[in-house]
């Protein structure tokens, strides 16, 4: 349930990124985006456990968000596949046409 907590405040990091939008009329760079969560969640996973070293759960932190992240890419990728395999409709509009 902590990690939910904690991926909840990467909200005000969003909502940061459309304030910095509205302004400046660009965004935060993605690089920058992804650094600033990872670090994020992981010293705050490691602020949630007091009992154990504090690189101990900074490196559970960075594990538990890179196996979440994977997980639910690999997740959509499969269910990609699935809609494309089990129906005919969506394969017909991913084939590429013969129109030059």
């Amino acid at each position: 349930m902590l990690p939910f907590y904690v991926l909840g405040h990467l909200y005000w990091h969003s909502i940061a990124s459309l304030f910095l939008f509205a302004l400046t009329g660009s965004f935060l760079s993605n690089w920058i985006q992804l650094v600033i969560s990872v670090v994020y969640f992981s010293y705050a996973y490691s602020d949630l456990f007091k009992y154990q070293s504090r690189l101990k759960t900074l490196a559970k932190g960075f594990g538990v968000y890179l196996t979440t992240q994977l997980l639910f890419g690999l997740l959509a990728m499969i269910m990609v596949i699935l809609l494309i395999v089990l129906d005919p409709q969506v394969y017909e509009m991913m084939r590429p046409s013969n129109n030059q």
